[in-house]
């Protein structure tokens, strides 16, 4: 398969750091390798590719904007984009996936679930989600994950 060069037509990719240039094409070779050969199989039976799954959270593509300190990536606002940019180019569905997990969802999340990010220290609720080992429910379902995730962290049931 040919290699993605990428259009730049502004020439955007001269006010990239030497980071955000290694982030780039870091995904945009995972995006040939790994999403492009096997996404119109995953398109036709109608699933979602979930073997990407551990190598997305090796390469850090969930909270990639939170601190070290999680586990997380830490990158700038660009980094990010160039993250979901390559992503959209694979394929809407693993981009969405990697972007409705955002930093600030993530965030908001653990801190509405423990309190304060004081508390966040204490339960490794941030590395699980930016690790991917859990992921989101959607349509619907989120307040009862929330409820449920919470019961499971704190042991106070809040829900029968």
């Amino acid at each position: 398969m040919a290699t993605f060069r990428g259009v730049d037509y502004y020439s955007l990719g001269s006010l990239l750091s030497p980071e955000e240039i290694l982030v780039r094409d870091t995904i945009r070779e995972f995006v040939d390798d790994n999403v492009l050969p096997i996404i119109e199989r995953h398109y036709r039976e109608g699933t979602f590719p979930l073997e990407l799954v551990p190598r997305m959270a090796e390469l850090g593509l969930l909270g990639a904007t939170l601190p070290g300190k999680y586990d997380c990536a830490e990158m700038n606002n660009v980094a990010c984009g160039l993250i979901m940019q390559e992503l959209e180019r694979g394929d809407s569905g693993v981009r969405s996936f990697a972007s409705v997990q955002s930093a600030l969802e993530i965030a908001r999340t653990a801190r509405e679930i423990l309190g304060a990010n004081g508390i966040l220290d204490e339960y490794p609720v941030m590395r699980h989600m930016a690790n991917l080992e859990s992921v989101k429910t959607y349509e619907g379902t989120h307040e009862m994950q929330t409820l449920i995730i919470g019961a499971d962290i704190t042991g106070i049931e809040s829900y029968r």
